[in-house]
């Protein structure tokens, strides 16, 4: 894998902070919505995914992502199978990661019920 250069980390962790922010933003959503039954619960997957273009990422083109990460919390939130504080991960280690990333794409996984 090809490591960042020195000006494409902070944009990452930008980008990073910022899907964060949006995730925590739409999991307190969903828990709002389940509390006031306006939502039903959902099921979907244990672990899902969200990929954003690398490009976007180090072209700071990557707010347009930021919905899918609101989107991706409040899905966490609503879902059946959590039973606790879902984790969004930027899984940088894992093989289906590198395969991403040689794709030119980063990959961010919600993980409903992590084991730390």
């Amino acid at each position: 894998m090809t490591a960042m250069q020195d000006f494409e980390v902070p944009r990452y962790k930008a980008a990073l902070t910022a899907f964060s922010h949006a995730f925590d933003d739409g999991y307190a959503e969903g828990l709002t919505q389940i509390a006031s039954g306006t939502d039903r619960r959902s099921d979907i997957e244990s672990v899902f995914h969200v990929d954003v273009p690398r490009d976007n990422v180090f072209d700071d083109n990557w707010s347009q992502h930021v919905p899918h990460f609101w989107e991706a919390g409040r899905a966490a939130a609503l879902a059946i199978r959590r039973k606790g504080m879902p984790k969004l991960d930027a899984g940088e280690v894992s093989e289906e990661s590198r395969v991403c990333f040689m794709e030119n794409k980063f990959r961010w996984y919600v993980i409903l019920n992590p084991s730390s």
